[in-house]
């Protein structure tokens, strides 16, 4: 992707601002195998990166045979939640970028808008965004729908055309596309991408995004 002028920069949080997906699979990995399931980190990083707890449950069901308990998704973010504020730490170089960059900034998340909210404070990012947060949850429209995306957009009163979308997944990726932005895939070293098409521009380091930026 070539040097572009946008006027607003939209981050997703797990993943691409804190470092949550290995701690999040880890967890949900060791619950559902308490129940009977066989999961390993491995699929779950590949099929869960960007989805939503719900997915992951649904799939996991539907895969292994298991019933999960009726408080399970209370009890796996309250519980989530503890390990996130002991362990949880920032992408590498995002405070540095944060800083660095002009534009109007947000973030557009799948996740929970406290949680989101507590994880960006725990890492020392909260402060970059402001009330500039956006939740699926809030919208009930989860990524890969453009609609998260299309609802930050318009709290700008930006055009879809005039925003820059950095993403971890696939299903980010598809919404961003689906929205009409440009969007940058962020795959560090490490970490499993789930993200297929071959024109997509990937970074590795978030150092790069000014490079993209006019």
């Amino acid at each position: 992707m070539n040097p572009v002028d946008k006027q607003l920069v939209i981050f997703d949080c797990d993943g691409t601002l804190v470092d949550s997906e290995h701690l999040a699979n880890r967890f949900f990995v060791q619950l559902v195998n308490q129940l009977g399931a066989d999961l390993t980190v491995n699929e779950a990083a590949h099929h869960f990166v960007g989805t939503s707890l719900a997915f992951c449950m649904s799939y996991t069901a539907d895969k292994y045979g298991i019933t999960f308990p009726k408080d399970f998704v209370l009890e796996y973010r309250a519980s989530l939640q503890t390990i996130f504020r002991n362990e949880l730490q920032p992408m590498p170089y995002a405070k540095d970028v944060l800083r660095q960059l002009k534009s109007p900034l947000c973030v557009a998340s799948n996740g929970p808008m406290e949680p989101m909210k507590d994880n960006l404070q725990t890492t020392g990012l909260l402060s970059y965004f402001g009330d500039h947060i956006y939740s699926a949850y809030t919208i009930n429209a989860w990524k890969p729908d453009p609609d998260l995306f299309l609802h930050a957009a318009a709290q700008f009163e930006m055009d879809p055309s005039q925003c820059l979308v950095i993403e971890d997944s696939s299903a980010g990726v598809q919404a961003a596309l689906a929205a009409g932005m440009d969007v940058l895939h962020f795959c560090p070293p490490g970490h499993k991408s789930n993200v297929t098409r071959d024109d997509i521009t990937t970074i590795e380091d978030l150092r790069s995004i000014p490079l993209y930026l006019n």
